[in-house]
């Protein structure tokens, strides 16, 4: 793999590739997209056997997440279950509601993290809202802690996230999957089923429909597991692996092993959803928490907005602007935070889908930044199960110390639009000598797990007189001191401009 990449290296200095026949473009570029794939793999070979089952049963947890009502690490538990490994074969492979891990009326459960008890006043802290931390290992250890507690089931081997795109992606790429009742599944109605085997048939009880709302999960685990070891032979591996690679690096699946050496093999890959603890440069990552009681989130886009003043190097000034733009038809219903329609009509998901959005956003920078100005979002009383307005600018708020967290509550009406900033100020060390004599300017964002494609603007004003001398991707703009960048966010991004 060295070899390649130093031969890779060497031939983009000797020739435009550009230039290149046609074919030996395509080469290049095939090559290059499964390079950081293959060197993950090599690195992460010692430890397959072992995580495999090789040396005894593992079974890792599964987190089924809805991406539809937003968290931290991709979407809110709606399923989990176990899978068990040995000799790398799959010995079991169940699904369930998560809403039933829980033993909370014969065990006592801790407080949940406070933004849980203050804006939904959630009293207990329960599998379902495990995932509260943007790092994902963090959220997969709570959560594989209050599995066990819950189950009273033995220490788990790790943990593994998905959400309904991994499970689009996987079914793209195995083929239609047959369920026992003759229905059959494809990657052009996967979402739709989901959806629908979670609303209640004609005529059933509230009461049966509560209990079996979920068990869909169970019979499609078993389809897909069938699949796989009956049916291998007609699936094409190339687009398996592409797929599965597409799930990791947008966050889609998402893997947590406590064993240090494949841990620390995950997050060289990315493929952990691990916060950087010390990230090059500069750094930001939005992250919602969805606190309405509601699937909103299929009808919420997001748009970025990111300005950087580098005139100043020792003090860097940036604002980073969220737009959210709430496309669902405006039914006249007044803003109330709640589940009623859920549990006591059995609304459909499409109605439990277009409610207002209440939205606890966090976001994170590099340690040391500074806040200096943000928005004021205001949450009208009437609106909250808390009957308290909420009326605030962004605060500082301790969470994590590898990177500085800025925290705000803010609400978006049906079919309305609402803008959510902040200003602050970098430390020093964003802009990072070279040996040469350059200057270079990195900027690394985080994707959101669970996040669609999500159209991203970047402005950068460099100092005065700067020469620039390389930019990393090509820019939409570049005029004097000044780069601009027209894009989307689909995964974890890098932006370089080097200069003098």
């Amino acid at each position: 793999m060295d070899r390649y990449t130093q031969a890779r290296s060497e031939l983009d200095k000797a020739v435009n590739t550009e230039d290149l026949p046609w074919r030996v473009q395509q080469l290049l570029m095939l090559a290059d997209e499964w390079v950081p794939t293959g060197q993950a793999g090599l690195e992460l070979a010692p430890q397959l056997p072992a995580l495999l089952g090789m040396d005894g049963p593992r079974r890792y947890l599964i987190m089924a997440q809805n991406e539809d009502e937003l968290r931290p690490t991709g979407g809110f538990l709606t399923g989990a279950g176990v899978i068990t490994i040995e000799d790398g074969r799959i010995l079991d492979l169940s699904l369930r509601d998560a809403n039933g891990v829980d033993n909370w009326r014969e065990k006592p459960y801790n407080d949940p993290p406070q933004p849980y008890y203050d804006f939904m006043l959630s009293e207990l802290f329960l599998f379902r809202d495990s995932n509260f931390w943007a790092d994902f290992p963090t959220s997969a250890q709570q959560a594989m802690d209050l599995y066990a507690y819950g189950q009273d089931e033995s220490a788990l081997s790790g943990a593994v996230a998905i959400d309904q795109e991994f499970l689009r992606l996987l079914v793209d790429a195995t083929g239609p999957i047959q369920l026992d009742e003759g229905r059959e599944i494809n990657s052009g109605n996967l979402i739709r089923t989901l959806q629908q085997a979670r609303d209640p048939e004609e005529g059933q009880e509230i009461r049966d429909w509560v209990g079996d709302r979920k068990a869909f999960l169970s019979g499609f685990a078993g389809a897909i597991r069938g699949k796989l070891e009956s049916d291998f032979s007609s699936i094409d591996p190339v687009k398996l692996a592409r797929n599965m690679q597409t799930t990791l690096q947008q966050h889609h699946l998402q893997i947590y092993v406590p064993d240090q050496g494949a841990a620390e093999v995950l997050a060289q890959a990315g493929w952990d959803g691990g916060l950087p603890s010390a990230p090059p440069g500069d750094f930001w990552m939005m992250v919602d928490t969805n606190m309405g009681f509601n699937k909103v989130n299929l009808f919420v886009n997001r748009e970025f907005d990111y300005a950087i003043d580098l005139t100043q190097p020792a003090t860097p000034a940036a604002r980073l602007t969220t737009t959210y733009i709430h496309t669902g038809d405006p039914t006249g219903e007044p803003c109330y935070q709640g589940v009623e329609e859920e549990f006591e009509q059995g609304a459909e998901y499409l109605a439990l889908a277009n409610k207002c959005y209440w939205n606890y956003v966090r976001v994170y920078v590099p340690t040391g930044s500074t806040l200096t100005d943000s928005s004021r979002q205001v949450v009208p009383a009437e609106t909250l199960f808390r009957n308290q307005t909420w009326d605030s600018t962004a605060q500082p708020i301790t969470e994590t110390d590898k990177l500085t967290t800025f925290a705000n509550f803010m609400l978006v009406p049906q079919g309305e639009t609402a803008e959510f900033y902040v200003d602050y100020t970098l430390p020093q060390g964003i802009l990072q000598a070279q040996a040469d004599g350059s200057t270079l300017y990195e900027l690394h964002i985080r994707k959101q797990a669970g996040t669609r494609s999500e159209p991203l603007r970047i402005h950068v004003v460099l100092p005065s007189g700067s020469e620039i001398i390389d930019i990393q991707p090509r820019p939409t703009v570049q005029s004097g001191n000044e780069v601009s960048f027209d894009t989307t966010l689909e995964s974890d991004s890098v932006f370089q401009i080097r200069f003098r």
